[in-house]
């Protein structure tokens, strides 16, 4: 049986002959000229970087302090935003007869952002004025002591805005509240290239900052912000020229990062490019980023990159052993297990890959996931969400036992007491309830279109790479695809990825589906199935065909098989009394394993919670059901299929045999009469009283109630 890992999302109605514009309008994308935009995103489309707020103090201070000779210090982050984001303010600044330097703290001493002793320092040091990048929107305490050193601040930033922000000279952040500015989704580098681009005006030397996006494109894909607007035209044309960039430092990490020539995507960025800047910030100086793209120096270069690449191989291990541990502290820790929102933390963790690890964890549990280092009695954390769950919105609700925090939606950092950790992880996921319900807890995934053998061409694989390059807000398209099985095979060292061919009437079209290697054994010869992939071209041996990279696949048989299980399971135990305990507990075992296709999921839910889950009706399940009908019953309709009632439902463990203990339930309480023909799964049913009433008046639900009650 095979089990798909997603719930698909798919709209069938499309009936467009161009599935480019079904795409494109489908992400909001409708007018022509935001087609254009779209499609043919130039550099001139970017939009006056005059038009944020407090641009124009901005550049007449910077303008004032190189009248003056002032030294200004640029203050960074330490991740590839922050590093990238120096990098081009200090080039420009220094190639523009500015006397300037820059401050990065360090990550495991100083932590993230200003800091009162490098602001002593930075002031020692002689500078009067500091423009901080990707950082500094929620410094007020540290801004007001700059302040009183005499120091200038201009803030430059992306992060959300809490609602005081600092009494800096100048806050540049297309966030704030009383913001114009066109577009919202600035990585912190976009933000500092705004910056360049206003000052570039003031200097009228605009056509020399062009050359700064293959770095800025570099920070704008690792930040993880909407590719849409203007982070689409750095991107799109960064990505042009990158592959022969002038900076030398960038031409020596793309080949220590093993993409020496040829296309660059996003994908090369997130995990080969990005990961070896983060490790300088991560477990070293992020200084090193930022003297790579400075420098002049091949030689300088090539031993950074060598640097940054070593530093990355035990970044790695290190990683690994800390979420190993994470893993451990989980799944011994019943509650923790049971939270919507992972909170984990020792001591002994390296602050600077808990990042990468709570992402890690994201993606196991599919939960948001808060990992925390301790060290002495102060705990640092970093933090990562899922999509419908603002992360940032959760720490301001939980600010009462923080120090410190900062973030966006979907990931963010904050400090606090040792003491406070379990206070905080019982109150965020008290928060929690009232948002994150099973639905939100189950990976989806966007089908954009169901596609046919006429589809599948290079020429449609040409018309989709004008939407390229992908990554979020615009993600690769996923289409749906009812294929017959001619061949599978497992490839791979470990036969972990599966190869296969489908039927056409004239053609075999190929696919290759990546870690799910496990349905070799399932899947056969003229099988029919649904694929869920993305369409690519595949270059063998001089010879260049489309092919399906199959993101996941659902068997048709396999629903009709589950739909058999709980009809059959529903004639066998129409009622569940506690007698009947051995025998449904064994038909919850196979209907779960028939659900998950895993035994060993199953020994790892010692509760059975979850697997009563399917045939236990709740209150919501009971008003849902009532509700659904009652609508039809209003529309003069009173058949329904218990399949459709099934997959209409909003939770994901509705199930016929749930549907049909429910409408018994009704039954009891006079609430309606209803016949169900097995054979078709049609349920004729009328409404016969709406007066409300006590569900514990019935026999049945009161039976469900005292299993569920003394099932151990």
């Amino acid at each position: 049986m095979i089990i798909e890992k997603y719930k698909w999302m798919i709209d069938d109605n499309k009936d467009s002959k161009n599935i480019i514009d079904d795409i494109l309008e489908d992400r909001g994308i409708t007018s022509l000229e935001d087609k254009e935009m779209f499609l043919f995103p130039r550099l001139d489309r970017m939009h006056d970087p005059m038009k944020l707020k407090d641009m124009d103090k901005a550049i007449r201070r910077i303008a004032s302090a190189k009248e003056n000779n002032e030294k200004i210090t640029i203050y960074g982050d330490y991740d590839v935003d922050g590093i990238t984001s120096t990098s081009i303010l200090y080039m420009y600044l220094k190639d523009n007869g500015h006397k300037v330097d820059y401050y990065i703290p360090n990550r495991v001493t100083e932590g993230y952002g200003f800091n009162k002793k490098a602001l002593e320092e930075i002031n020692e040091r002689g500078s009067s004025l500091v423009i901080s990048v990707d950082t500094g929107i929620s410094a007020n305490e540290e801004v007001d002591y700059a302040n009183g050193l005499g120091l200038d601040i201009i803030v430059t930033d992306h992060h959300e805005c809490q609602e005081d922000l600092p009494d800096a000279y100048a806050i540049i952040n297309p966030k704030r509240l009383d913001s114009n500015y066109p577009f919202q989704e600035l990585a912190g580098v976009g933000v500092a290239f705004k910056l360049i681009h206003a000052l570039a005006i003031n200097y009228n030397n605009i056509d020399s900052i062009w050359k700064y996006i293959d770095i800025v494109a570099i920070g704008t894909v690792a930040d993880v912000v909407p590719l849409i607007d203007e982070n689409r035209i750095i991107v799109k044309n960064a990505f042009d020229t990158i592959p022969s960039t002038w900076n030398v430092g960038l031409r020596s990490l793309l080949k220590v990062s093993g993409c020496k020539d040829g296309k660059i995507s996003s994908g090369t960025i997130g995990f080969q490019i990005g990961p070896r800047l983060n490790v300088s910030g991560r477990l070293g100086d992020a200084k090193k980023g930022v003297e790579l793209f400075t420098t002049s120096s091949k030689e300088v270069a090539d031993q950074i990159s060598k640097d940054l690449d070593n530093e990355n191989k035990k970044r790695q291990e290190i990683e690994q052993d800390i979420f190993e541990q994470a893993v451990r502290q989980i799944e011994s820790n019943q509650e923790i297990s049971k939270d919507n929102v992972i909170v984990v933390a020792s001591k002994g963790w390296h602050n600077g890959v808990i990042g990468i690890v709570a992402s890690r964890l994201t993606e196991l549990y599919y939960k948001p996931s808060i990992v925390i280092s301790i060290e002495e009695d102060k705990a640092t954390g970093s933090a990562r969400s899922i999509e419908g769950f603002s992360m940032f919105d959760a720490l301001c609700n939980s600010k009462d036992y923080l120090m410190q925090f900062g973030g966006h939606d979907m990931a963010a950092g904050l400090s606090l007491g040792e003491d406070k950790i379990d206070g905080f992880r019982k109150h965020i996921n008290g928060y929690s309830k009232g948002i994150i319900d099973e639905d939100m807890l189950r990976r989806k995934l966007k089908i954009d279109y169901i596609i046919n053998d006429g589809h599948i061409s290079l020429d449609m694989v040409e018309e989709l790479e004008s939407l390229e390059p992908y990554g979020v807000a615009n993600p690769t398209p996923i289409f749906a695809y009812p294929a017959k099985v001619y061949s599978v095979r497992n490839i791979g060292s470990d036969g972990s990825h599966l190869k296969m061919q489908f039927y056409t009437e004239d053609k075999l079209i190929d696919s290759i589906g990546f870690h799910i290697g496990d349905l070799g054994n399932v899947i056969s010869k003229d099988e029919e199935i649904l694929v869920a992939g993305s369409l690519q071209k595949n270059e063998w041996q001089g010879k260049v065909s489309p092919q399906i990279v199959i993101k996941d696949i659902k068997s048709p048989q396999s629903e009709i098989m589950r739909s058999k299980f709980y009809l059959s399971l529903y004639e066998e135990i129409t009622e569940p009394t506690v007698e009947n305990l051995k025998v449904f507990t064994n038909s919850i075992e196979v209907c779960y394993i028939n659900s998950y296709g895993s035994k060993e999921l199953l020994k790892t839910n010692k509760s059975f919670e979850k697997l009563l889950s399917y045939l236990i009706p709740t209150r919501e399940d009971c008003v849902y059901i009532y509700k659904y009908l009652k609508n039809l019953y209003k529309g003069q309709k009173n058949e329904v299929s218990i399949h459709l009632l099934k997959m209409q439902a909003q939770n994901n463990n509705m199930t016929e045999y749930k549907i049909l203990q429910i409408l018994d339930i009704f039954v009891q309480l006079d609430l309606i009469s209803y016949k169900f023909n097995f054979s078709d799964g049609l349920i004729e049913f009328n409404i016969i009283d709406g007066i409300r009433t006590d569900l514990s008046k019935s026999k049945r639900y009161r039976q469900l109630s005292e299993f569920n009650e003394k099932r151990f």
